[in-house]
């Protein structure tokens, strides 16, 4: 019997999402092993081709690691090798032109490597040479333009690195708004940098022009980032906030989900990667507010830094491992109909443009004469309905009421995998009286 309501519409139009990933050691006892006993993980940096800087501050080293490929000295405690050494590390991000920097927390300076691999001290304890001396560096930020940021836990300041070289002091405590221990730094690309203070428990906003202004206060701040477009994510132990580009301060969650944040990281689509250091695991935060965990328990024991690239992968410190997400897909491969021109009422499916780290995949149905769509992958059926999907686990559905997910196994498996699917007529729940003969095969690739 064809229902009614769908019988009005004349074209509909149904939007699967496919997803693939699956969990991996990138360093540790089932991954790269770095030759070094009692070797932690302190921090992490991603780049946005893919590859891994890992920093150990017991060992004073910062390896480039290159999943499936290997991992390499980035730089070691002989710094830059003329003179200047690299002293208890304490940060590694990326910056533009995949230009990475590193900080030394009791050496007091900032190294940049370049892609060659050329190393070179862009600040000391100096600070900028004008009287403002750098103690105790432990915040890095880039920002869209190359501009490095700089605060030093100890000296309680900020100071500018430009792409040229020239240092400059942006921030002193020297009058109210102060920040006290600053433990999280962010640039975004319009003049500003906001700074958090752990012991202040405020988040300063430092303009372009010098300007201070103090945004939050009262939370006892522990990380910062934000997403390019103005939004500012901000933990306090357990909760997480957004400053959003008006000035609105949202909390995001409530106490105990996750337990104890200490670090966040936000992709290039503005997705937010939260690790719970006591929940053992690593969510991620869609910008619509939909969350999936992507780590759990099962494969983690002690979280702590996260980073995440461009293509999807997400890699978290747990104490001496460091273990990655690895995005299998999402890229769909090239849809082909079958029996085409046989049946007016047949099937089309096209490419969308890519939203965050899914694609989409549309599926027309013309005239709209059929209420489920049914769905074959390896030569298994699985029937669905417009708004509903029937799915047995393994299979991980979300289920939208304008679209139709498909959850693929965390490992993978169905890369490649052949996919069929065909409008059909039903005479009762579940019950396919009719399969039209237009069908389209597609399946899943990879990156």
């Amino acid at each position: 019997m064809v229902t009614k309501a769908i019988a009005l519409l004349a074209l509909l139009t149904l939007t699967f999402r496919v997803h693939a990933q699956t969990v991996f050691e990138l360093i540790g006892p089932n991954g790269l092993d770095p030759g070094l006993p009692n070797f932690f993980v302190d921090s992490l940096a991603a780049s946005d081709t893919g590859v891994v800087y890992v920093l150990s501050n017991n060992y004073e080293i910062v390896f480039r690691v290159t999943p499936g490929v290997g991992m390499t000295t980035l730089i070691d405690a002989n710094g830059d090798g003329q003179g200047n050494g690299l002293i208890s590390p304490t940060r590694v991000v990326v910056g533009v032109n995949e230009d990475v920097f590193v900080a030394g927390g009791v050496s007091d300076n900032v190294f940049r490597i370049s892609p060659s691999g050329l190393i070179t001290q862009v600040v000391d304890r100096t600070g900028d040479g004008q009287g403002a001396s750098l103690n105790g560096p432990t915040e890095l930020a880039v920002d869209p333009l190359g501009n490095l940021f700089v605060s030093g836990l100890l000296s309680e300041n900020i100071f500018k690195v430009s792409p040229t070289g020239s240092v400059s002091l942006v921030f002193a405590n020297t009058s109210a708004p102060f920040l006290f221990e600053p433990v999280g730094l962010f640039a975004d690309g319009l003049g500003n940098v906001y700074a958090a203070g752990n012991q202040s428990a405020n988040l300063l906003k430092i303009g372009a022009t010098g300007s201070v202004t103090e945004v939050m206060s009262s939370l006892q701040m522990y990380a910062i980032d934000g997403d390019g477009h103005g939004n500012v994510y901000v933990t306090g132990s357990e909760l997480v906030y957004r400053l959003d580009v008006d000035g609105t301060v949202e909390q995001l969650n409530q106490l105990g989900d996750p337990l104890e944040i200490r670090h966040l990281d936000v992709d290039v689509s503005g997705n937010l990667y939260v690790p719970g250091q006591f929940s053992d695991n690593v969510t991620r935060w869609r910008p619509r507010g939909t969350r999936r965990e992507l780590i759990g328990p099962a494969n983690l024991a002690a979280t702590y830094d996260v980073a995440a690239d461009n293509l999807g992968n997400v890699y978290v410190v747990d104490n001496q491992r460091v273990v990655g997400y690895k995005n299998c897909g999402p890229r769909l491969g090239a849809a082909t109909p079958r029996n085409a021109g046989a049946n007016p009422r047949g099937l089309t499916f096209s490419e969308l443009p890519r939203i965050g780290f899914d694609w989409e995949l549309s599926v027309a149905v013309q005239p709209t004469e059929f209420s489920v769509l049914v769905l074959s992958k390896n030569g298994t059926s699985i029937p669905t309905s417009f708004g509903f999907l029937l799915a047995a686990p393994p299979w991980d559905s979300q289920v939208g009421l304008d679209s139709q997910v498909i959850g693929i196994p965390d490992d993978c498996s169905l890369v490649g995998a052949p996919f069929t699917a065909q409008a059909a007529v039903v005479t009762g729940p579940g019950v396919a009286a009719l399969v039209l003969q237009n069908a389209v095969d597609f399946t899943i690739g990879s990156h």
